[in-house]
C-alpha cells in the first residue's frame, strides 16, 4: 500500500504479485488440447502451473516471498520476458480467442484491453495524473495546495464532458497542455 500511494506509482513503482498463476482445470485442459504449432498456447502452458499442483509447505513469510515477485504494473498487465510472467492481458486475449465471441463484442473488449495496456505502459496518463495536471495548470491555482471552488467546478465540468462523450480524452489532454503553455 505504501508504494501505491506514491505519485505516479502505476508507472514507476513495483508491486508484489504472484509469479505462479493457478488456472482452473478447464483452462489447463484447454492448453493440453491446444495444437502443438500454437506458440502462444505452448508459451503460456510452460509459464503457468496446473491447478493440481500440491503445496508442499505451509505458507510462511519465506514461502510467500518465494512465490511472489516485485513487478511493475506494466509487467503485471502486459507481461514481461524478463520476469517470465505472461501478463494478464495476454492471458485474457488467449482465453477470448479460445471462446466463441462475436466480432463486435470481441472488438469492444479489445478496445478496452488496449486502453488498459497502454495506460499500464505509460502511453496514456492515469486519471490521477490527468486530474493533477489539470489542477496545477489551472489559471487560478497558486501552487499552495489549495484547490478552490472555481478549479473544482472547472475540473468537474471537464470530467462530465469526458464521461458524456462530449469530449475525448485526447481533446482533454490537449486542453491541459494548452493550459500549461499559457500558464508558463
Amino acid at each position: 500500500m505504501k508504494e501505491g500511494q506514491k505519485r505516479d506509482a502505476a508507472i514507476n513503482s513495483k508491486f508484489w504479485f504472484r509469479k505462479d498463476i493457478t488456472l482452473p482445470q478447464c483452462v489447463v485442459n484447454h492448453f493440453a488440447r491446444a495444437k502443438p504449432e500454437c506458440q502462444q498456447a505452448t508459451r503460456l502452458s510452460e509459464q503457468l502451473s496446473p491447478c493440481n499442483k500440491k503445496i508442499t509447505s505451509p505458507y510462511t513469510k519465506d514461502t510467500m516471498y518465494s512465490s511472489c515477485a516485485q513487478l511493475t504494473v506494466n509487467e503485471i498487465i502486459n507481461g514481461s520476458a524478463e520476469s517470465s510472467f505472461p501478463g494478464l492481458i495476454p492471458l485474457l486475449n488467449f482465453y477470448l480467442d479460445s471462446m466463441e465471441v462475436d466480432a463486435e463484442t470481441r472488438c469492444t473488449i479489445s478496445h478496452y484491453l488496449s486502453m488498459i495496456a497502454n495506460r499500464a505502459r505509460g502511453n496514456i496518463p492515469t486519471p490521477a495524473r490527468i486530474i493533477r495536471d489539470f489542477i496545477t495548470s489551472h489559471e487560478e491555482y497558486k501552487r499552495d495546495s489549495v484547490v478552490n471552488d472555481a478549479i473544482t467546478y472547472d475540473l468537474l465540468q471537464e470530467l462530465a464532458a469526458l464521461q458524456s462523450d462530449k469530449q475525448t480524452l485526447k481533446e482533454l489532454l490537449a486542453k491541459i497542455n494548452a493550459m500549461k503553455t499559457k500558464k508558463n
